[in-house]
């Protein structure tokens, strides 16, 4: 058993307004026969209000056809505005000097040329400036990681460009150079390295094929313990559940001097002496990072839902732990999967296969410990966990993130090419069903069905004289 994401179609769309995606989508299951109202369990999709809003959404539509539905606002999303928001706090400075770096040499290869000198000079690697994403705020970790390497040589450069550049560009190096030379700049750049893969790592993991969402509330709530555990007090957190602690309130932070900054800084502040005023801008900013990605955090996600909590069962470490003696709440959840007359029964599968004794060498994924789970038999061959295996399969079917749909957007976006510029959606559609079909298939031995190839006749170039369908186009 293995879970697999498959592409299934687009769907052109006069306007993008709630009842008509609600509208197409259920029009294009009714049309291709798929029983939504039964085989869907669940939906993801990004934060936006038309997809997911409580009152009229597209997921308000499904959960009227679909009680029971599983719902996820896409994680990657939400963490990536945790990190737009909390970095709106610090100095705009900082992000702005990231992309006047680039854009001053990214149309220019003398420069580059240049600053590959003072790279071998300041013997740092020679490498290229990144890109920070207009779009993006974790894009800018690597971005950072990269000035920071650079550090030496990109002051270097720039005091060479600030006195023998013409007078335009002078006054762009020069503008560059102070930014650099503020000791604050290479700090608060220091911080961001520390602190933006709390968010990325997350972002990261949840952007895998496999299912993780048996680790979603589990890892949601690591972050944002680690978070707090940088600027409040630690017997706040002993005495006080971390989901009631009130990230507003200055009594329960640190004192400032306390607040953790990651260890690059430490040692920086060690073994330099720092004007206390620019420390305390450090310190104050940096504290209202913190501040603010734990508001969003919790603005962003239900610590509360109880769904997610019990989907740790899924978590083979769950089952041998016992920690959970009855999966009755995560049954309850879902009465599209299981009836409730069979509660008893995947009940006493499930306590005894808290009891059975499972080696980690018959599996090394969660799809593979289910899978084998679900084949157990006793001595007269009939299933141990009948009912228990195939409710726990089809809940790793569960989306964690809409990771997948974004991949599709970026194929669709490689497609157009100069002479391939203008496609309409019936074509992208083929293309895109194309591509899965020859995946992991080599082209001297790929077997094509007879019934593919007698569509391969004069019909498939007669259009559907429909032009207003162009999807691609310049």
């Amino acid at each position: 058993f293995r879970v697999i994401d498959c592409f299934l179609g687009l769907i052109p769309l006069k306007d993008a307004t709630a009842e008509d995606l609600y509208d197409k989508v259920t029009a294009f299951f009714n049309l291709n026969k798929i029983p939504y109202k039964t085989n869907l369990i669940g939906f993801a999709s990004d934060g936006a209000n038309v997809m997911v809003g409580t009152k009229n959404s597209f997921s308000s539509r499904l959960v009227s056809d679909i009680p029971h539905i599983f719902l996820m606002k896409c994680i990657c999303h939400s963490f990536h505005l945790c990190a737009s928001n909390a970095c709106s706090m610090l100095p705009s400075s900082v992000e702005e000097l990231t992309r006047e770096i680039y854009n001053y040499f990214s149309n220019s290869p003398k420069r580059v040329e240049t600053l590959k000198e003072f790279q071998k000079f300041a013997n740092v690697k020679i490498h290229k400036i990144l890109h920070p994403a207009q779009t993006r705020w974790l894009s800018v970790e690597s971005v950072v990681v990269r000035i920071l390497e650079q550090y030496e040589a990109l002051k270097l450069f720039f005091i060479d460009a600030s006195v023998s550049s013409d007078r335009t560009s002078a006054g762009t190096a020069k503008s560059i150079l102070q930014k650099l030379q503020d000791p604050l700049t290479k700090m608060f750049l220091m911080f961001l390295e520390f602190v933006l893969p709390i968010f990325n790592n997350l972002n990261r993991e949840l952007q895998s094929t496999s299912p993780q969402i048996h680790n979603l509330h589990k890892r949601i709530c690591t972050i944002y313990k680690t978070l707090l555990e940088y600027f409040i007090k630690r017997t706040v957190i002993q005495r006080t559940s971390i989901f009631l602690i009130n990230v507003n309130d200055p009594q329960n932070y640190l004192p400032l001097e306390e607040i953790y900054m990651g260890a690059k800084i430490l040692a920086v502040l060690y073994n330099k002496h720092f004007d206390s005023q620019q420390l305390h801008v450090l310190r104050t900013r940096c504290l209202s990072f913190y501040v603010e990605g734990a508001r969003q955090i919790r603005k962003r996600y239900d610590f509360g839902n109880t769904v997610l909590k019990s989907l740790e069962m899924l978590d083979p470490e769950i089952v041998r732990s016992g920690s959970m003696p009855s999966i009755i709440n995560l049954c309850s959840a879902f009465p599209n999967l299981i009836s409730e007359e069979k509660f008893q029964t995947i009940d006493n599968e499930w306590r005894l296969l808290c009891n059975t004794q499972i080696s980690s060498e018959k599996y090394s994924t969660i799809e593979e410990f289910w899978s084998y789970v679900s084949e157990l038999k006793y001595s007269d061959e009939h299933l141990m966990f009948g009912t228990l295996g195939p409710f726990m399969l089809s809940l790793l079917c569960l989306p964690h993130s809409s990771a997948n749909v974004e991949r599709i957007f970026s194929q669709i976006n490689l497609m157009k090419t100069q002479q391939r510029n203008r496609l309409c959606t019936k074509s992208i559609t083929g293309l895109l069903h194309t591509k899965t079909y020859l995946k992991n298939k080599e082209c001297f031995n790929l077997n094509i069905e007879k019934h593919i190839l007698k569509r391969i006749n004069n019909e498939m170039y007669k259009g559907t004289g429909d032009e207003t369908d162009l999807e691609l186009s310049n």
